[in-house]
């Protein structure tokens, strides 16, 4: 019968004979830990099958290392090239795109923002729905300190000091969509790196 008990980093703990914390610093790949401590617990952890719990690094760390997407459609090459550019770099950076579609409602963008939100993703990249009067529908989430990240066909509405990336045709969305992971990725770290100063003091 498959034991389908969640395997936790405290019960790796007690067979390898080390602290939960020294389990935690292996599998993230610190360098606290030498490589042959990190390589024997990484392989007991994949032969008993441990999957880390992302909620709840998430809670401790303040990280999900989730993105969220969110655009129109998939029909048009555009949208089509912007998520492969973005997902292709996110992941080259470590982050995991996640992706929904508004098939232009806004009913469908503030269900899908308030998803991410719940999910604690570390940030999103919208495409807002076809004309929008202006991107202040989406203040609410920007102060609940939700990182957001517009693109589009030449974003006519006001931008104030928003994070935009203008997107103008196919054969550049690839780009462009590596561009907006670039900018939010970067603007996550920044962030992060302020939260830990003002931490430590």
């Amino acid at each position: 019968m498959r034991n389908n008990k969640r395997v936790t980093i405290k019960h790796i703990a007690q067979v390898m004979d080390v602290s939960p914390a020294t389990v935690s610093k292996a599998l993230r790949g610190s360098k606290e830990i030498s490589r042959e401590v990190q390589g024997k617990i990484r392989d007991y952890a994949r032969r008993i099958g441990y999957r880390p719990d992302l909620i709840a690094r998430a809670l401790s760390s303040r990280q999900s290392g989730m993105l969220g997407v969110l655009v129109p459609n998939m029909q048009d090459n555009l949208y089509a090239k912007l998520t492969i550019g973005i997902n292709e770099q996110a992941r080259r950076r470590g982050f995991f795109p996640m992706l929904t579609l508004s098939e232009n409602s806004l009913e469908n963008e503030r269900s899908s923002l308030e998803l991410f939100f719940d999910l604690r993703v570390d940030g999103v990249i919208l495409t807002p729905s076809a004309n929008i009067a202006s991107l202040d529908i989406y203040r609410p989430y920007e102060e609940m300190g939700l990182p957001i990240v517009y693109t589009g066909m030449n974003i006519n509405a006001p931008q104030n000091d928003r994070l935009v990336v203008d997107v103008n045709i196919a054969l550049e969305a690839a780009k462009d969509g590596a561009n907006a992971a670039n900018l939010l990725i970067d603007t996550i770290q920044r962030r992060n790196r302020i939260t830990q100063r003002r931490d430590a003091v």
